[in-house]
C-alpha cells in the first residue's frame, strides 16, 4: 500500500494529511441517562456501539468520496477504475461487508482516533462526515445548536479538541465569577437554573441545594450558562418570573402581562415572550414600572 501511495504522489493527488481527528460520543442530556454511575450514562451502554456506512438518499448511496478522491483509492488498493463507484450494481464496494473492505465504521464511548495520513483511517472519516445527522463535524457546529438533538458524536482535530478545551475553561471562569454575584440570592439562583435546564424549581428549595445544582451546571453545561449568565437582562427575566410566582403578572402560553390591567409586557409591535418583557422592563422608558415591580416582588 505504501507503494502505491508514493506513486499516487507523482501524478499531484493526495488527500491523505498529516493530522488527527478525534471522535468523542456525545451523551445525553435526558433525566433518564444523568445519572454518570449507570451503564447507560449518556444514552449509550458501556459495552454497545454503533456502527456506520455510507448514508442513501432517494434510495442511491451518497458519493463519500470525490471523483479524484474515488481514483486515488482505487489506485492505493489495487482495485479497478469504478471499483469504489457508489452507483456500481455488482459487488458494490460500500455494500459489501467483509474482510479488506473499509466501507463501515463502528464507534463507541470511548475516544476514537483517526490517522488522515493513514487511507483506512481516512476512509473512515470520510464515512463519518458523510452521516451528518448523527455526527457532528467540530465544536463550533455543535456549540451554535445545529442539529443538536440529532448528534451523538462530534469530530474534531488535536488542534481544535485543544482550543476547544482552553476556551471551556475559560466560560467556566467567566461563569463563576458571574455566580459569585448571585451566589447567595436563592430566587435568582432558581430562575436561572430554570433558564438553563427549563425547569421549574420550588420556591421552596434550600439555598445549599441551588448552589450545588449551579456548581454541577457550570461544570457540565459551560455553554449553556454562560449564555444565562452573561445575559444583560437577566435581573429582568428574574423580575418578569417572580412576578408570575408572586401573582403580580400572568402568562399566558409563554406571553407575560400585568395582572392589575392585562397590559402587555412589551412594545405593540412584539409578542411579550419573556425575551422581549425583559428587554421593555429594561428600556430607560419603562423604568418606573420595572422599579413597581421590583418592590411588590419583594
Amino acid at each position: 500500500m505504501e507503494e502505491q501511495v508514493k506513486k499516487s504522489k507523482k501524478e499531484n493527488f493526495n488527500p491523505l494529511k498529516q493530522e488527527i481527528v478525534e471522535v468523542r460520543f456525545i451523551p445525553s442530556d435526558s433525566e433518564m441517562y444523568d445519572n454518570p454511575s449507570s451503564p447507560l450514562y449518556g444514552g449509550l451502554a458501556e459495552n454497545a456501539s454503533i456502527t456506520f456506512a455510507i448514508p442513501s438518499k432517494n434510495g442511491m448511496l451518497v458519493s463519500v468520496l470525490t471523483p479524484e478522491e474515488q481514483k486515488f483509492f482505487e489506485m492505493v488498493f489495487g482495485l479497478p477504475e469504478g471499483s469504489m463507484s457508489p452507483m456500481k450494481i455488482d459487488n458494490n464496494y460500500w455494500k459489501t461487508y467483509g474482510k479488506g473492505y473499509i466501507n463501515r465504521v463502528t464507534l463507541d464511548k470511548t475516544i476514537r482516533r483517526l490517522d488522515l495520513s493513514n487511507p483506512k483511517d481516512y476512509i473512515e472519516y470520510k464515512i463519518l462526515l458523510a452521516n451528518n445527522e448523527v455526527i457532528c463535524p467540530n465544536y463550533e457546529r455543535l456549540q451554535s445548536g445545529g442539529k443538536l438533538n440529532t448528534y451523538r458524536f462530534v469530530m474534531s482535530n488535536e488542534n481544535a479538541v485543544s482550543q476547544n478545551a482552553g476556551r471551556i475553561a475559560d466560560l467556566k471562569l467567566e461563569n463563576f465569577e458571574a455566580y459569585s454575584k448571585y451566589k447567595e440570592d436563592s430566587d435568582m439562583l432558581r430562575i436561572i437554573i430554570y433558564l438553563i435546564t427549563h425547569k421549574k424549581v420550588s420556591p421552596n428549595t434550600k439555598l445549599d441545594l441551588l448552589k450545588r445544582d449551579m456548581v454541577d451546571l457550570m461544570e457540565n453545561k459551560p455553554t449553556d450558562c454562560n449564555k444565562i449568565l452573561s445575559s444583560t437582562t437577566l435581573e429582568q427575566k428574574k423580575a418578569v418570573l417572580i412576578g408570575v410566582e408572586k401573582g403580580i403578572i400572568s402568562e399566558r402560553n409563554g406571553f407575560y402581562y400585568l395582572s392589575e390591567n392585562g397590559q402587555k409586557l412589551s412594545e405593540d409591535y412584539e409578542e411579550p415572550d419573556l425575551n422581549n418583557a425583559a428587554n421593555y422592563l429594561a428600556d430607560v422608558a419603562n423604568q418606573e414600572l420595572y422599579f413597581s415591580i421590583l418592590k411588590k416582588i419583594k
